[in-house]
């Protein structure tokens, strides 16, 4: 159920924050895949991994919202808050890559502020996952979770 879904995340988010970020050799069949170490090359796989992110982020956004009646609706007024700030940051950041697509802190804030989101939501989905089954030692150790900055 809803803690299976979140291991199989938080597996997939940890192989991806392992994965390198630098551009690897393009197969041979791949005649016009650009060069290894150019700017196209690391857009690709800047790409790839935000698309990775955004592919969890969307299966634990679906898992919060189907909880959302769970919470309390002041603390889920601080997790929306938080997701929104989190949303500006990850806005900033593809703006400044979008200018300046071989800035190494543009693409580390870009996936710092992902990643803070995804910390959000797994904390969000545990309260919920807690407050369900009534654990109540659980969802306080949960709705801390809420308020790290990861």
């Amino acid at each position: 159920g809803l803690a299976a879904a979140l291991v199989l995340v938080t597996v997939g988010l940890y192989m991806v924050q392992r994965a390198p970020i630098a551009p690897t050799p393009a197969p041979a069949a791949a005649d016009n895949a650009p060069p290894a170490g150019s700017v196209e090359a690391v857009t690709d796989q800047l790409t790839l991994a935000t698309e990775h992110y955004e592919k969890a982020i969307a299966q634990l956004e679906g898992m919060a919202a189907s909880g959302d009646n769970t919470i309390d609706p002041a603390v889920a007024g601080v997790v929306r808050d938080s997701l929104g700030a989190i949303d500006l940051a990850i806005a900033d950041s593809r703006a400044a890559l979008s200018s300046n697509p071989e800035s190494e802190s543009a693409r580390d804030s870009l996936f710092e502020a992902l990643r803070r989101k995804i910390a959000v939501l797994q904390a969000t989905v545990s309260l919920i996952n807690e407050m369900r089954v009534g654990d109540q030692e659980g969802a306080a150790e949960a709705a801390k979770g809420l308020g790290k900055k990861s």
